[in-house]
């Protein structure tokens, strides 16, 4: 017994579709080097939107980073998955070009996160780099801990002043 019947209906079909796309997820994605592989493209298509977005920000195309999704909520989204991607497999790769890669890409996400001036990016991004930190922590990985402070404490000193009213406005939307 719904208040709304067909909001019911259509939650209980998206809830559906989602365990059908998970189950033929991982129907195909069933070893570990192809969940890679797929950590690999979400890392690569992102942070080429994400460059696409800065080069078109910096150009004066844009008002933000929109990328080729045309939403920073959305680019802002994919970015969060990207940078935690970025962490897991930084963890669990041992050769020594694909670390330095993923070091490489990071900053490029964090700035194109921020330029997009996504206030609920931000939010994520917050949880989500607490979490992933935390992991990093555990596991004694402080170099690549130190570097994406050291680089986050960078991007901030180089942000403009669009960033900071936007992300001034984080707790009134939250109070409302």
């Amino acid at each position: 017994h719904a208040y709304d019947a067909h909001a019911a209906v259509s939650r209980v079909l998206t809830f559906g579709q989602l365990a059908l796309g998970a189950m033929m997820f991982s129907s195909v994605v069933d070893s570990k080097a192809r969940l890679r592989g797929v950590y690999w493209a979400v890392i690569l298509w992102t942070t080429v939107a994400t460059v696409i977005g800065i080069v078109e920000y910096l150009g004066g195309a844009t008002a933000m980073v929109v990328g080729w999704t045309g939403n920073r909520n959305l680019l802002g989204n994919y970015i969060n998955m990207a940078i935690v991607t970025a962490y897991l497999l930084y963890q669990s790769t041992r050769h020594l070009m694909a670390r330095l890669s993923l070091i490489v890409v990071l900053p490029v996400l964090f700035v194109g996160l921020a330029l997009t001036f996504s206030r609920q990016g931000l939010i994520i991004l917050t949880v989500g780099l607490l979490a992933v930190w935390y992991r990093v922590a555990r596991q004694r990985r402080f170099f690549l801990l130190a570097t994406s402070a050291v680089a986050i404490c960078a991007i901030i000193l180089l942000l403009p002043g669009a960033f900071w009213q936007r992300a001034s406005t984080i707790l009134a939307v939250m109070r409302r």
